[in-house]
């Protein structure tokens, strides 16, 4: 089992929450209030795309964004346990997801195409929008508008991930972990 931190959400990761990411400081998310992990659990947003030649047939398929995946190598395949670091700067584990693969370039073009005709992509740039100014409104956090604008021009910074939708996994209750891993862009094993 490999471990990648996760930005904290309210939402079971299906859509950027009220931008309150305290307790994680001047990171990305602390910041400006999101990060890209935002959707990992949006599993409405099903693939049914071009199939690649790994998948399963009849199989849905969930694409999604890891921070820690950034520096894998394409086509790794690994177990991993999502954890946060909470307001109180504990680690806690919050859900885990089975044979998750890391995307090629190819992959990450086709499935950005996929999302962009759904309306998809249009949706979570309204959605960061949202999280964005509340999180000015509410915590102090930074304008982040050119992140926004370019997610169209940058699909690998939102998508890199993609497993089966029955291999993502919650903790009904957050575990306490006691791992000192911190970063976002490594994944730990």
């Amino acid at each position: 089992m490999r471990f990648a931190r996760v930005c904290p959400n309210n939402n079971h990761w299906s859509q950027p929450d009220d931008g309150n990411k305290g307790g994680i400081g001047t990171t990305f998310p602390g910041t400006c209030g999101f990060g890209f992990e935002e959707w990992l659990g949006r599993t409405g947003w099903i693939w049914n795309g071009p199939g690649f030649d790994w998948m399963s047939t009849g199989t849905d398929y969930h694409c999604g964004f890891i921070q820690a995946f950034r520096r894998q190598p394409e086509q790794a395949i690994h177990d991993v346990e999502l954890f946060i670091i909470n307001a109180n700067s504990n680690r806690v584990a919050v859900g885990h997801i089975n044979q998750c693969r890391r995307l090629t370039a190819a992959e990450i073009a086709a499935v950005f195409q996929v999302y962009n005709a759904n309306g998809w992509i249009a949706i979570m740039q309204q959605e960061l929008s949202a999280a964005n100014q509340q999180a000015i409104q509410h915590h102090q956090a930074q304008p982040y508008p050119h992140q926004l604008a370019n997610l169209g021009h940058a699909p690998h910074e939102i998508f890199n991930a993609c497993f089966r939708i029955s291999d993502l996994h919650y903790a009904n209750n957050p575990v306490p972990r006691r791992y000192q891993y911190s970063r976002y862009g490594i994944l730990y094993h």
